[in-house]
């Protein structure tokens, strides 16, 4: 399930690539919330939560409503622990 996941956050990420269309699709489908939760669960891979952060820094780009939308979620927060959290920065810092 977790490969599952992990190609549906990359494929959002790569979805919402400078394409203002797709941005709007993902916010009003309600994958913004899901990407957050997936950023506060303690057992997601680290290749993972770099998609999910991946898809919402592009989906928040150029895009206000998408931003709003992360506040609302408390996005900000989720990413904040995901950067705090010593395996995933010493992981990052081997590549």
């Amino acid at each position: 399930a977790e490969s599952i996941s992990t190609n549906a956050a990359a494929s959002i990420q790569h979805l919402t690539y400078n394409n203002p269309e797709n941005k709007h699709l993902v916010r009003e489908a309600g994958a913004i919330e899901v990407l957050i939760s997936v950023l506060e669960e303690r057992g997601a891979s680290n290749k993972l939560l770099e998609h999910a952060a991946g898809a919402l820094r592009n989906s928040s780009y150029g895009c206000n409503e998408n931003k709003l939308s992360i506040k609302k979620y408390e996005g900000i927060s989720a990413l904040l622990k995901v950067i705090a959290d010593s395996n995933f920065s010493r992981s990052n810092d081997a590549k």
